[in-house]
């Protein structure tokens, strides 16, 4: 019964958000989607899973900036060297400052990049001959595109793709996570 009664308060709560934006020049987006490492992350990370959450300020029609959170799940790979590391837990956090260019508002196409803060976190059980444990926070930054699709007012689905690289220590994280989302 609580969960039904927390799911009920949770649906009515987030029924509102679509409210304040309309009236407002703040902007809210969520999404989740695949992730797919490039570069030397893909030696050591299968395809993956992201969950993205931002909040950001419309200056123009044309032009906004976001603050937002994704975390993206990282996949160890199993190798031969290395075969227990499939038991290994490891994401990658992120933080960012984004500007959103409106390219063209009627197709609802923008581009969106920024720079922030990564942290590869990767935790291994069992024996290795790698670190158990290693956090590995480094700067970085984004490059992509999206688009956007009218769902009543201001409310829209999005989808975008991009290019995420952190300057990590060893080996740079590379990731191209495509997210599909809401935006409002």
């Amino acid at each position: 019964m609580r969960k039904t009664l927390a799911s009920i308060a949770l649906a009515a709560c987030i029924s509102t958000l679509p409210l304040f934006a309309q009236s407002s020049r703040f902007t809210v987006n969520f999404g989740v989607g695949m992730g797919f490492n490039q570069g030397r992350t893909s030696n050591f990370a299968d395809t993956s899973g992201n969950i993205v959450a931002g909040i950001g300020y419309n200056f123009t029609d044309a032009i906004a900036a976001t603050a937002e959170y994704q975390y993206y799940n990282l996949d160890i790979k199993n190798s031969i060297d290395q075969p227990n590391l499939n038991t290994g837990i490891g994401q990658l956090d992120s933080i960012s400052a984004n500007l959103l260019v409106r390219i063209h508002n009627k197709a609802g196409i923008y581009g969106i990049g920024g720079a922030g803060w990564y942290r590869r976190f990767v935790r291994v059980e069992g024996p290795s001959i790698v670190p158990a444990f290693v956090a590995d926070p480094a700067l970085g930054f984004n490059v992509g595109l999206g688009t956007t699709f009218p769902f009543g007012g201001r409310f829209k689905l999005y989808g975008e793709v991009r290019y995420h690289h952190a300057y990590n220590r060893v080996i740079p994280t590379q990731i191209l996570p495509v997210t599909f989302g809401f935006r409002w």
